[in-house]
């Protein structure tokens, strides 16, 4: 496992359609065929938002920035939101290096 658990500042990362993208140009969208008019609208609307939004230039791939909030965090802004905690569920990693480790969490509140 990498990086700061209680860091606040945004990392980047790639944006999660560039596989699918690659695909397409490769000639393909997963079934061997043409890339279809759909996915290249998707491709040119994807191409223009990064534009707009000051992203990845021609040939660069785009890409997010992602926050990720600490346990505490959630559950602190939920309390100080007035909701009440029914449920706080862990789930290991996939990973085999994972195993023992919480990676994802389900929060059930409500309010009071």
């Amino acid at each position: 496992m990498a990086g700061d658990y209680f860091s606040t500042v945004p990392a980047g990362s790639p944006a999660a359609f560039i596989r699918r993208q690659q695909r397409a140009a490769a000639g393909g969208a997963g079934n061997g065929g043409p890339a279809s008019s759909r996915e290249e609208v998707e491709k040119e609307q994807a191409e223009r938002t990064q534009r707009e939004a000051g992203g990845a230039g021609a040939g660069e791939q785009p890409g997010v920035l992602l926050r990720r909030w600490t346990l505490g965090e959630v559950v602190t802004a939920c309390a100080a939101a007035g909701l009440a905690v029914r449920a706080l569920d862990e789930q290991g990693g996939p990973k085999a290096a994972d195993r023992g480790l919480p990676k994802t969490f389900t929060l059930v509140a409500a309010r009071p």
